[in-house]
């Protein structure tokens, strides 16, 4: 015996099915993402990250440099030029916040992931590297990177 399918009824059901299941807003659901969606209800792929890190130098680390005859700083991330720090008026006494005035704030789109590694160096103002080497940065996170001065 054959059975006959009800067309109707099997169109009305895919077609429910297809509602169902596509009606969620696609789009970026991670909060810390720079396109975070608060409208979405499911990952489409489409999150990007923004990390952030302040380079800074404590006042005693700074003096004991101007004592050697450094003078100031050139930051590299990556092998560019990232800033130039001066000894006599870019130190802190605690660390600063990304942003604050005289702080040297490293700000770097990490696409889609939500942790990167930079390489870095420091020269002072005879060429000398002072420091080198890799930091992390975290999607919409600051975070701080202290220079210490060992002479």
């Amino acid at each position: 015996m054959r059975t006959l399918i009800n067309a109707p009824l099997l169109l009305l059901v895919v077609g429910l099915t297809l509602i169902v299941t596509s009606c969620a807003k696609k789009g970026c659901i991670d909060e810390d993402a720079t396109t975070y969606s608060s409208s979405a209800k499911k990952d489409d792929g489409t999150c990007r990250y923004e990390g952030s890190k302040v380079f800074w130098i404590s006042d005693s680390s700074a003096q004991q440099m101007l004592n050697d005859g450094i003078q100031s700083l050139t930051l590299y991330i990556e092998d560019d030029i990232e800033a130039q720090i001066q000894l006599t008026s870019q130190t802190f006494t605690v660390s600063p916040d990304c942003g604050d005035a005289n702080a040297t704030t490293v700000v770097r789109n990490l696409l889609s992931a939500r942790t990167r590694a930079f390489s870095y160096r420091v020269l002072d103002d005879q060429s000398v590297k002072r420091w080198a080497g890799a930091f992390t940065m975290n999607g919409n996170q600051c975070e701080p990177f202290e220079l210490v001065y060992f002479p």
